[in-house]
């Protein structure tokens, strides 16, 4: 169990820093925007060409962790994350685009290659646990970024700011060497065949079990960017709360998250992960009708309450997913096919948010967004209950 434990450390740790590095931009657009000369919405492109960035790096992820092993893929997302702070830190505007895909690579890669070790480690009853106590790196990173980067650009610069995480990144890289020849005892070196980009696609779509579990996932990942993207703006122009006291929010929704990331966790390896997937989709179903009906009489009390149902719900459902989907693959097949699978559970995170955005310019409100949203959400859900009666 040490070895459980030890790896489960180094992911978590590993991710945090790859999320809080991919957080600058988003936290410090604001600061950053007046020396670029473009207004702080730019930061939308930006996140966009991330997860472009991410889903492209999911695909690749397979071949590369089978053949370098989980934990240098791991120092190389690091590697990736200090390049792509340090290509910020230049001001230059020409280094956003590179910036965007470097940064969001770093993430896409992390689930494949965390998910491959954990499960060659963690014994099957216990993955629930495991793998939804190594997402809180999620919540953990983002948290990390909103308390402590505004003040460090504030006293140094953000330039300065970026440089000192890309020097972070990098000593972390270093420190997990003496790790890096046990946990990739099972790498295979020049021996893995060569495949193409989409490999880990086709191995999902030939895959019907996993194939399920991904589609049934691209609403649960909707909800959660549509969330994280949309809820301060509603709260501050539906609501006229003001901007700090809407992102206090999303800061207690993030509480929320890294605690119930494991209770669901547990609750997944006792009741099984298919039916605790369904459950889920039922409290973001209730906190998306629930923002849907928002108006001042809610307050900030009740603002709250609804983010933090929204955290402990349509942002805590990404460890049990993954659990299910290392489960549901073949034995030397996990990485391969949590790389089809973050692929296209990441186009949940682009199409939600756009169609979100869609309905708000064509309605005038929020209220069809979320209740869109907790239409997908309650599609989902049925479907994850049938799937747990199947299993």
């Amino acid at each position: 169990m040490a070895a459980v434990w030890r790896a489960l450390v180094a992911m978590l740790l590993i991710q945090a820093m790859v999320v809080l590095a991919a957080q600058q931009m988003p936290v410090l657009a604001p600061i950053v925007a007046p020396d670029l000369q473009v207004n702080p919405d730019f930061v939308g492109y930006f996140a966009a060409l991330a997860n472009a960035g991410a889903i492209l790096a999911a695909l690749a992820a397979s071949r590369a962790v089978r053949r370098y092993g989980a934990m240098r893929v791991s120092q190389f997302m690091l590697c990736l994350a200090a390049f792509g702070l340090g290509l910020l830190a230049t001001g230059a505007l020409p280094a956003l685009l590179p910036a965007a895909l470097a940064l969001g690579a770093g993430y896409g890669l992390a689930n494949p290659a965390s998910s491959h070790l954990l499960a060659k480690l963690t014994p099957e009853a216990m993955r629930g646990r495991v793998f939804s106590m190594k997402q809180t790196s999620v919540p953990l990173g983002v948290a990390g970024a909103g308390l402590t980067s505004p003040w460090f650009a504030s006293a140094y610069g953000w330039q300065t700011t970026m440089l000192g995480l890309a020097a972070v990144a990098l000593i972390m890289a270093l420190a997990f060497q003496p790790w890096r020849r046990d946990m990739d005892d099972d790498r295979q070196g020049r021996a893995v065949a060569k495949s193409s980009l989409l490999a880990p696609l086709i191995f999902v779509i030939r895959t019907p079990a996993i194939l399920r579990l991904c589609l049934l996932s691209m609403a649960y990942s909707a909800a959660q960017f549509c969330f994280t993207a949309g809820y301060v703006t509603v709260l501050v122009e539906s609501m006229a709360i003001d901007p700090q006291a809407a992102g206090r929010t999303l800061a207690f929704a993030l509480i929320a998250s890294m605690f119930a990331r494991v209770g669901w966790g547990w609750c997944a390896d006792k009741i099984g992960a298919a039916q605790t997937m369904a459950i889920i989709g039922g409290f973001i179903i209730a906190a998306a009708c629930a923002a849907a009906l928002l108006d001042p009489s809610f307050g900030i009390a009740g603002a709250t309450a609804i983010a933090i149902l929204f955290g402990a719900s349509a942002a805590s459902w990404n460890g049990v997913y993954l659990a299910t989907v290392a489960t549901a693959a073949p034995k030397d097949s996990v990485s391969l096919a949590t790389s089809g699978a973050m692929a296209l559970t990441l186009s949940g995170a682009i199409i939600g948010p756009a169609a979100f955005a869609l309905l708000a310019a064509t309605t005038g409100g929020y209220e069809a967004g979320f209740f869109f949203v907790a239409i997908l959400a309650a599609v989902s859900a049925v479907g994850f209950l049938i799937e747990s009666r199947k299993r």
